[in-house]
């Protein structure tokens, strides 16, 4: 899927998710005998029903620089949700955190966020796991605030 076309899907939901807005805030000025209940569930089932083809999530194409040394961040598969973050941490230097340390480690990735979109980062569950190796405040938020 080129960049474009998620974009398009991305303006496509935002229009659904508006249209589901406004037919539970606008008045209704019909005559109708059905009830009001009647009627909003009919408005959200049939949007609901143009959502759930979006709900698969498609891949999205951010810009970024990438000013490590380390390859540029890529999914790993089709099925993956995430890619994977490395340590920007010069050949020479060693990091080591003793037990309840804390942190800041550079990737060296630079992003550029669309505005209503935010980047997570979160800890792999196995680092977390076996290691105690986490994100703070996870999951971490870059958005373009």
């Amino acid at each position: 899927m080129s960049e474009l076309e998620s974009l398009d899907q991305m303006d496509e939901m935002k229009d659904i998710e508006n249209e589901l807005k406004n037919a539970f805030d606008a008045p209704d000025n019909s005559n109708s005998k059905a009830t009001d209940h009647e009627t909003d569930t009919m408005n959200f089932q049939e949007l609901l029903g143009q959502l759930g083809s979006y709900m698969t999530s498609p891949k999205i194409s951010l810009k970024f620089e990438n000013r490590s040394n380390n390859p540029d961040p890529a999914y790993a598969t089709d099925g993956s949700s995430g890619f994977d973050l490395r340590a920007n941490i010069p050949d020479q230097k060693t990091v080591v955190l003793y037990p309840m340390e804390r942190m800041n480690i550079p990737t060296g990735i630079y992003f550029e966020v669309p505005e209503d979109l935010e980047i997570q980062v979160r800890p792999r569950s196995g680092l977390a796991v076996k290691f105690g190796f986490t994100v703070l405040n996870a999951p971490g938020t870059v958005y373009t605030d």
